[in-house]
């Protein structure tokens, strides 16, 4: 209840507690439709990612995916664990490791052009970063290449056989995981291009 003398206000107690409470109520209901607008993007933020776990040939596979693309998945078979992660869908990132020491024992990583075509794929047969084969992506074909003698080679097949051309000569090669290297065999004696 208000009172007028000479142009001044006056408010009763009463009137101040309630104008206080209801104030009080305006941004208290305020508060909580922020904090509701958050929990409700929260939720449907959380909607868009999907946990699939399935068994498939003994082999336990796991994947997340957010807006229905992969964005992590991990695999269990044969004493080895398998990580991968996704960019845009996209298989990114491999990491392999050993089920009992949890050791790394291999990686693979994948470059991707603007449009999502492979470009080059790098791999560690070890797990030690040391990355000594790639397969390079051309115009739609793949070919393979090893880090050989401070250079990248490019590997053909022959007869079941891998091998790289060295000073013309079809040279077979093997990997040697104790080391983490590429070891050239004895060259054949027929010039590349001929098959013995």
């Amino acid at each position: 209840m208000s009172f007028n003398f000479q142009s001044r206000t006056i408010v009763t107690p009463k009137w101040r507690l309630l104008v206080v409470i209801l104030i009080l109520l305006i941004i208290s209901a305020l508060v909580l439709r922020v904090v509701d607008l958050r929990h409700r993007r929260n939720l449907n933020e959380a909607k868009r990612f999907k946990v699939e776990t399935c068994m498939k040939e003994g082999v336990r596979y796991t994947s997340i995916f957010a807006n229905n693309q992969p964005v992590y998945a991990e695999s269990t078979d044969r004493g080895m664990n398998t990580f991968s992660y996704y960019a845009k869908g996209k298989n990114v990132l491999q990491i392999d490791l050993d089920k009992t020491t949890g050791q790394t024992k291999g990686a693979v990583v994948d470059f991707y052009d603007t449009q999502g075509e492979p470009l080059i794929r790098w791999v560690d047969h070890t797990g030690r970063g040391e990355f000594v084969d790639r397969v390079v992506y051309r115009e739609g074909k793949s070919h393979r290449e090893i880090w050989y003698d401070g250079k990248w080679v490019s590997v053909e097949e022959r007869e079941g056989r891998r091998g790289v051309i060295l000073q013309g000569l079809f040279s077979e090669v093997s990997y040697d995981q104790t080391n983490g290297a590429w070891h050239v065999k004895a060259p054949s004696v027929c010039p590349a291009g001929i098959t013995p």
